[in-house]
């Protein structure tokens, strides 16, 4: 992802394994520092300084080996800070703790930016550009680092949990021949739900929002069955067994609110954003530390 610093990569989950980390992590610099020596030799080869491709090829080399050295320094989420993570995580087994302690680092070099962007902005003559722009790296690199360390404490608090013992195992269903204006006056305003499953006995056929009905002239509702309007399968849907960490991508990843549970083919639940809030927020005030079936709250 590009943006006012630079680029950002958006991984789609954390390594399993401190070694793939330090491979992932490192590749990147090396690769920079790599580009840098071609580039440079480049260079030595155009044998007149002076030519704007000369200057083009000076100013790759250079880039890329800022770039490179910058990457490598032990800040997380920076390559340097997840090489360092990885090289924690190998020597304690533990990836929570070396989360921790790079995002403790990673806000060190955060704040170190910051002070120095601040003193060359404020106390170098012509260093106010270059002052601001070391405060936005500096700023950038905190955020990452409370990003990170939240993102690694979430997944700590929800692996082993399992979405059976934290979703709604009785939630309300409705036919496909519910009149639309109907859905509209029983579920969305008084039961003050936003989404409902539609189902068939226990199979479920679909789902329908909000969003959906706001689609259809208000004139309609009276005589439009739900069918009409709804989510059909194939749907975006977990199983009891899965854990919160699985059920918590999808939900992200695709912006739902809500996701149905099947086993079987069978709907036996629906897991909400709500839910998963609540149970953190529930384990967080019981001081929870463990995910043992017997310390996991249902909902």
């Amino acid at each position: 992802t590009l943006f006012i610093l630079g680029g950002v990569s958006n991984l789609s989950e954390e390594p399993g394994k401190a070694g793939t980390e330090f491979v992932m992590a490192i590749a990147g610099p090396l690769m920079s520092l790599a580009l840098a020596g071609i580039y440079w030799l480049i260079s030595i080869l155009l044998k007149v300084e002076t030519t704007f491709t000369h200057a083009i090829v000076v100013y790759m080399a250079q880039a890329n080996l800022v770039l490179g050295i910058f990457n490598l320094l032990p800040g997380f989420p920076l390559d340097g800070g997840r090489v360092l993570r990885s090289i924690i995580w190998r020597g304690t087994g533990d990836l929570l703790k070396a989360t921790n302690i790079a995002s403790i680092v990673g806000r060190i070099f955060g704040w170190g930016f910051i002070g120095l962007g601040v003193y060359l902005a404020v106390f170098v003559n012509g260093g106010l550009l270059n002052g601001i722009w070391l405060v936005f790296i500096g700023w950038f690199l905190n955020s990452a680092a409370d990003s990170s360390q939240y993102e690694a404490i979430l997944k700590e608090y929800l692996t082993g949990v399992k979405v059976e013992n934290v979703m709604d195992k009785n939630p309300p269903t409705i036919s496909p021949q519910m009149p639309v204006a109907e859905l509209v006056q029983t579920i969305f305003i008084q039961k003050r739900k936003r989404a409902i499953p539609v189902t068939e006995g226990d199979r479920l056929l679909g789902m329908v929002t909000i969003a959906d009905v706001q689609g259809l002239p208000q004139d309609r509702w009276q005589y439009t069955p739900v069918s009409q309007i709804m989510h059909r399968q194939p749907l975006y849907v977990v199983k009891p067994e899965d854990d919160l960490n699985t059920a918590l991508k999808l939900i992200a990843h695709y912006d739902l609110n809500q996701i149905p549970v099947l086993s079987q083919e069978k709907l036996v639940g629906i897991l909400t954003r709500a839910d998963i809030l609540n149970y953190l927020e529930l384990k967080r005030e019981l001081k929870m530390k463990g995910n043992k079936p017997s310390q996991t709250p249902t909902a």
